[in-house]
């Protein structure tokens, strides 16, 4: 890797686990980096005052210095007859 390429890349940190990734980078390659496929329905969520959700798709994603994400597993449950969707930590 090049000084100059090296410049473009951030550290970041998904559940609590560095990783070095490109400033912009799709939603579906930040899943891609530390989520692994077979976990099922996960979201991941920016980790500032109001927790922002990032879709698993192609819109871009600039990332900063140091910042903080964590997943979340989605898990479907019937509550008096209507399907509800909860989230825990992955």
């Amino acid at each position: 890797m090049t000084d100059a390429n090296a410049q473009h890349l951030v550290r970041i940190h998904i559940d609590r686990q560095p990783y070095e990734s490109p400033r912009r980078r799709s939603g579906e390659a930040l899943y891609a980096l530390a989520i692994s496929p077979n976990t099922g329905n996960c979201s991941v969520h920016r980790g500032d005052q109001e927790d922002e959700f990032i879709p698993r798709d192609a819109h871009e994603v600039h990332l900063k210095q140091d910042e903080h994400f964590y997943s979340q597993k989605a898990i479907n449950i019937i509550v008096n007859g209507q399907r509800k969707e909860v989230t825990r930590p992955a």
